[in-house]
């Protein structure tokens, strides 16, 4: 997924699903309970095996909608080992995440080569 600005606002389902999955499999693997994840329902029956990176770029930190769920999305998934997520972005204005890797540039043909 690659997203600029307002071109965040269609993944953001998505990354609210993906953020659930994680959650849920974390949950499940340390034997925990997990029906306090809204809708309560097998999140391993979808996109097995299947892995999600998001390059995005903002001017400031208030442009990058939902960050802090997306940064926790991030951390978890590498914390966990599931490589369910990764995330790269480049700030104009910097900012300091704990999951999501910053990229000191923007995208160019040469990056995503």
């Amino acid at each position: 997924m690659i997203a600029a600005g307002t071109g965040i606002l269609p993944f953001i389902d998505l990354l609210d699903f993906l953020l659930k999955k994680q959650l849920y499999s974390s949950l499940k693997g340390r034997n925990q309970e997990t029906s306090s994840i809204k809708p309560v329902q097998d999140y391993d029956a979808f996109f097995p095996g299947a892995r999600f990176k998001l390059l995005c770029a903002f001017r400031t930190i208030d442009d990058f909608i939902g960050w802090e769920w997306i940064d926790k999305l991030a951390e978890i998934s590498q914390k966990d080992g599931s490589k369910l997520f990764e995330c790269s972005c480049y700030l104009s204005s910097g900012a300091k995440f704990k999951g999501i890797n910053q990229l000191n540039k923007h995208f160019s043909t040469e990056f995503l080569g």
